[in-house]
């Protein structure tokens, strides 16, 4: 589906839209002139793959229009995913062989960019549009940022939940680490603390529950790699400007887990490395 938007000369300007190639429109591009358009990069790469879109035609039955521009792609109406956009000139009817304007091709928004705060506008811009015509309509004024929230803010809810949940997992993940190897440790004191009067030094204790930590958070982190590649695919939907695969995303999470994990064996270890004999064959 291709979205088509009837443009002023400055509306690229406005909107930050760029002219990756040609040219945008003029005050020259009227009625009685040449009919023009613009295409995004997405309508140039499909309709004329390998070649220099500027001075081909494209139109709506018997009416041909010369590409004079390829403008950046854009995203109409959602976030997740660009639409093809053919621009026309606001002074050219697209739809109709004839040298007049349509009534239902009038613009019904204006875009507006300053450099002063846009709230304190409201009032200026009111009175310039009714100053040219009173019976226009105005129904309301809104800001981009405010726009954009309300398509963020479903994404923005699912991004936090995502993320409070996997804190959640994370923090129980750390605490059931935590758990078996200070039961591992509790099972093999009287093993420590003969390893400990034979003469194995702290360091040498310590890195016996350290051995064993890395082996089975290396072995978790190969198994939970498998099954987070093969569940990512159902996890398309709910990404914004991150593949379903990202190779940074997959790396900084393991490294992340790992972290925690070998976090959570320190206390144990700890408990390992200062192990006394002693007590220990008291008890027994």
């Amino acid at each position: 589906m291709t979205n088509v938007e009837m443009s002023a000369p400055n509306y690229f300007a406005v909107l930050g839209i760029p002219i990756v190639r040609g040219r945008a429109f003029s005050l020259f591009d009227r009625l009685e002139t040449e009919r023009v358009a613009i295409v995004s990069a997405e309508v140039a790469a499909t309709y004329w793959p390998g070649q220099d879109p500027i001075g081909k035609f494209l139109g709506y039955r018997q009416i041909q229009h010369r590409v004079v521009g390829v403008a950046g792609n854009t995203r109409y109406r959602e976030l997740t995913r660009s639409w093809p956009t053919v621009y026309f000139p606001v002074r050219q009817n697209p739809f109709s062989p004839e040298r007049k304007l349509h009534e239902a091709l009038t613009p019904r928004v204006i875009a507006i960019r300053t450099l002063l705060p846009p709230e304190g506008l409201a009032g200026s811009i009111r009175s310039a549009i009714r100053s040219l015509d009173e019976e226009i309509p105005l129904d309301r004024i809104a800001m981009m940022e405010g726009l954009l929230d309300v398509e963020l803010r479903a994404p923005r809810l699912h991004a936090v939940a995502a993320s409070s949940f996997s804190l959640i997992a994370l923090l129980l993940s750390a605490a059931g680490v935590f758990s078996v190897f200070a039961a591992f440790v509790a099972q093999r004191l009287p093993e420590l603390g003969i390893r400990s009067a034979l003469g194995a030094t702290p360091d040498r204790l310590r890195a016996l529950v350290f051995n064993r930590s890395g082996y089975l958070i290396l072995t978790g982190i190969v198994a939970g790699g498998i099954g987070a590649f093969c569940l990512s695919r159902f996890l398309g939907g709910f990404l914004y400007g991150v593949a379903s695969f990202d190779v940074p995303t997959f790396f900084g999470a393991t490294v992340l887990l790992a972290i925690v994990s070998l976090a959570a064996t320190a206390v144990p270890a700890r408990r390992a490395a200062h192990v006394d004999p002693l007590s220990l064959l008291k008890q027994e």
